[in-house]
């Protein structure tokens, strides 16, 4: 099953600063605070809860113009990173499409 990260309760995100590309994100119920830059920043943005690992892997290996399978395992262990330091929430399993059930609609009133 596809993970798709997103950023746990409690977590804010203050604007990029204006000496590069890098962004503040703080825990408001630790009172911690960590500066993300560079690759870092732009896989935070990404983390929105919509997106899956395999979805950010590849806008990331777009947007530097190489081979997704060559930073899988970097994208990975910075996720790990976050979730460790408690500002990403746990994955959200993304269900297979046959794991997806239709229901009828009800009857009008």
């Amino acid at each position: 099953m596809t993970s798709i990260p997103r950023p746990a309760p409690g977590v804010l995100v203050a604007e990029f600063t204006d000496d590069g590309y890098e962004l503040v994100v703080h825990r408001t119920g630790e009172r911690s605070t960590f500066l993300l830059a560079g690759t870092a920043a732009a896989l935070w943005l990404m983390i929105d809860g919509t997106n899956t690992t395999e979805q950010i892997v590849a806008d990331l290996a777009e947007a530097y113009g190489t081979d997704p399978g060559s930073i899988s395992a970097d994208v990975a262990e910075a996720l790990d990173v976050l979730d460790h330091c408690g500002l990403v929430a746990a994955d959200i399993p993304k269900p297979a499409a046959d794991d997806l059930v239709l229901l009828p609609r009800p009857a009008d009133p």
